[in-house]
């Protein structure tokens, strides 16, 4: 009895050993590029997951348990999500090592899947298979088998043992010059070079060189002698990028990645982005990223803007701050907390008018434009206070067109308009297709 005990607590101690050596992994719906319907790619999808766990190679996390992760996260899922850079935002919000997804469609009578397995950590392509398959549509199934079976190693193993003989393949890289492994084995040579006796099956080819890396997956066939090129990169690595307050535009040089707060992956090493954000300082981050920086936290104080920087098209226009002169563009102007009056003159062309918040962007860049300009568009014109009657100004007088606020369509020509409320001083206007929207502040008397 006592030595029956012992063997029961060994068990299941292996058995807890074997799960903690395993990696987690999550699966994604494959991607459907046309050709079956929307339940046979998740059938397929069910399969390949089934199959997975089946291989015992990994701790697969269950569809449900990864939909109740992410509505949890308020993570918005998109059928478009099967790059590497998206499931590794997924895998990192699930907390799992390694993330799965791809491609399956048809293309005239024959069916394709790509699929590749992710490393979240990295950001990493570490395995990709391709396969077409001709057939009915359930033949896909006995496919989804062999698939899982790939990215488990099961495959290659089972090829290696059935096939007698040796195989060997032409590794060039770029940049040349690179270290060669295969499964992880170094060969101690470097590229280009003929790699040779290799085993027929499935093998990882992995190249390195000062910093760069790639990688790719292929099966080996006895009796030839396949050429790959392989490109190196640096390998990528994802943080968490947060703003204080959230929002703020992330750039990098002049592409947009999106608004904190996101998951930045990026190559290892140095990199720089602009984070912007209406009535704050435009903030520069200089990152130097390392492997182990994987998951971590960045937050970036946003600081308050106390002044304006104003740029006109044509230089040298007036700036007046609540009809005060303060300079002529481009200049700098203070930002108070309270509302101001921003007027920009410049001869032959229309006045530019704007109510400047302390949440404007600190950085004003204003075309203005030509009289001689043709334009029609729908404006609003407010005041503050309301209910200010209007008179558009002609060349025989005045003529009241009605009280704020009015929207109306304008065009080019006879648009200067004077506002009139009792107990406040008049103010004209001249209407410039600026803003579809004009907020004229009034003066007591």
């Amino acid at each position: 009895m006592h030595n029956k005990l012992i063997l029961i607590i060994g068990f299941f101690l292996f058995t807890s050993i074997l799960n903690a050596q395993k990696k987690t992994v999550g699966v994604l719906e494959l991607k459907n590029t046309g050709g079956i319907t929307s339940n046979e790619s998740s059938a397929l999808t069910n399969r390949f997951r089934a199959m997975l766990v089946q291989t015992e190679s990994f701790v697969v996390l269950e569809r449900d348990k990864m939909n109740e992760i992410l509505k949890e996260q308020d993570f918005i899922s998109s059928d478009n999500c099967n790059t590497a850079e998206c499931a590794v935002q997924i895998g990192q919000l699930l907390g799992v090592e390694k993330m799965i997804g791809g491609d399956i469609g048809k293309v005239g009578n024959t069916y394709t899947i790509d699929m590749r397995i992710v490393d979240v950590k990295t950001g990493a392509i570490e395995k990709s298979v391709s396969n077409d398959f001709k057939g009915e549509v359930d033949g896909l199934l006995n496919l989804m088998n062999e698939v899982s079976g790939v990215f488990a190693g099961i495959s290659a193993q089972m090829k290696t043992i059935s096939r007698s003989g040796t195989a060997d393949v032409y590794v060039s890289s770029n940049p040349e010059g690179a270290e060669i492994f295969v499964d992880n084995n170094s060969t101690g040579l470097r590229s280009p070079a003929l790699v040779e006796g290799l085993a027929p099956g499935f093998h990882t080819i992995h190249l390195k060189k000062d910093g760069l890396v790639g990688s790719q997956f292929l099966e080996l066939i006895e009796g030839s002698i396949p050429s790959i090129l392989v490109e190196l990169t640096r390998p990528k690595v994802s943080v968490k990028l947060l703003s204080n307050p959230i929002g703020a535009f992330v750039l990098s040089g002049k592409d947009s990645l999106g608004k904190t707060p996101m998951v930045y992956t990026v190559p290892i090493g140095e990199a720089e982005i602009k984070l912007f954000l209406p009535g704050y300082l435009d903030t520069i981050v200089k990152l130097s990223l390392k492997e182990a920086d994987a998951g971590r936290v960045i937050n970036v104080e946003m600081g308050k803007a106390d002044r304006m920087y104003i740029q006109t098209n044509p230089s040298s226009a007036r700036v007046y701050i609540d009809k005060k002169l303060v300079g002529y563009s481009p200049c700098t102007v203070p930002v108070m907390n309270s509302s101001q009056e921003l007027i920009v003159e410049a001869t032959d062309y229309y006045t530019y008018r704007k109510i400047l918040t302390g949440s404007d962007n600190p950085n004003i860049q204003i075309a203005l434009i030509s009289k001689n300009t043709k334009w029609k568009a729908s404006i609003t014109i407010n005041s503050n206070p309301q209910n200010a009657s209007i008179y558009l100004q002609t060349f025989s007088g005045s003529e009241l067109i009605g009280e704020t606020p009015l929207t109306r369509n304008w065009k080019e020509g006879a648009n200067k308009i004077t506002l009139h409320k009792k107990g406040y001083k008049n103010i004209s206007v001249e209407i410039a297709p600026y803003h579809p929207v004009i907020d004229i502040e009034l003066e007591p008397e």
